[in-house]
């Protein structure tokens, strides 16, 4: 019974490995965009993520909400991410949004900050896929 457990558990460590060591893609990359005060833009390949981080000052009930998307071009991998800062002086953090380019083109993508009745701010950017 003990080598059975000894075989089993040396399979699982050596499947686990096997995943902890597979390389990412370098084809594929992370693309960070912040909010900028001249507008926003990106231009990002197919299969990369764009990685939208935007300081946040949590309001009860309300998220960033994806107001505008070509699905042809982006789609969202989850939900967005808060996470705030645990500074002494803070009021908030950063809230974090992944979309992942599925075809070639250009859009905009639009967020909102609200619920489904009224938001008090947004987001714009312009995404260019190649």
């Amino acid at each position: 019974m003990r080598n059975k457990r000894m075989i089993v558990v040396s399979l699982i460590v050596f499947m686990l490995s096997a995943c902890i060591n597979t390389p990412v893609s370098e084809e594929s990359k992370v693309v960070v965009v912040t909010p900028a005060v001249r507008g926003n833009t990106a231009s990002i390949k197919t299969g990369d993520i764009l990685e939208i981080r935007i300081p946040t000052i949590p309001l009860s009930n309300c998220n960033w909400i994806v107001d505008r998307i070509d699905k042809a071009i982006l789609i969202q991998e989850g939900e967005a991410a808060y996470i705030a800062d645990d500074s002494p002086d803070s009021a908030g953090g950063i809230t974090t949004l992944r979309f992942k380019a599925v075809g070639k083109g250009s859009t905009e993508l639009g967020l909102i900050y609200g619920n489904t009745t009224e938001y008090s701010q947004s987001f714009g950017l312009a995404v260019t896929v190649e």
